[in-house]
Order: C-alpha cells, then structure tokens, then sequence
C-alpha cells in the first residue's frame, strides 16, 4: 500500500502545503474491497486531508472482512503521516 501512495501523491502539493501531519481517515471497504464513505477524522490542512482522500479513493482492492466466513463491509480508520512530500503509514 505504502507503494501505492508514494507513486499516486500528487506532488503539486508540496507547493501549496504550509505543514506536514497526521491525517486520520475513515472509510468503509466494501464485500469487493472498495473504499466507500471516504472522510477525513482528524484534519491538519485542507490540501492534504484532500489529497488523502484521492489517495484512498484510487486505491487497489482491499482485503474486506470477513464474519462467519462471509465477505463482510467494515469500517476502517487510517491514519497517514505526510511529511516532505512522502507517506508514513501506521
């Protein structure tokens, strides 16, 4: 994933962002692994906590859920460090 980031940042954001940070964002991963219902939990900047939303958006396939053996949706948090321009994921 961390790959995924690094090659899709838009790097224009370098030159609009003041700071760096942590942006928290939750999501819902679809049977499909889709990310729907893509919002920013914990905001540091405007172009970044946009930029993460992109970034989770076009993202591969996630691994969904499973409960009883079954593909399930399930609510997700993510936080994502940015700092000069790279991604730090936890």
């Amino acid at each position: 994933m961390k790959n995924f980031l690094v090659k899709n940042l838009n790097t224009d954001i370098g030159n609009q962002s003041v700071k760096g940070g942590t942006v928290s964002v939750g999501f819902i991963v679809d049977t499909l692994g889709k990310c729907t219902d893509i919002h920013v939990i914990k905001l540091i900047e405007f172009v970044l906590d946009e930029e993460v939303k992109r970034i989770i958006y076009f993202s591969p396939p996630w691994i969904p859920a499973e409960q009883a053996g079954k593909k399930v949706k399930a609510y997700r948090i993510q936080p994502i460090h940015l700092q000069n321009l790279s991604f730090i994921i936890y």
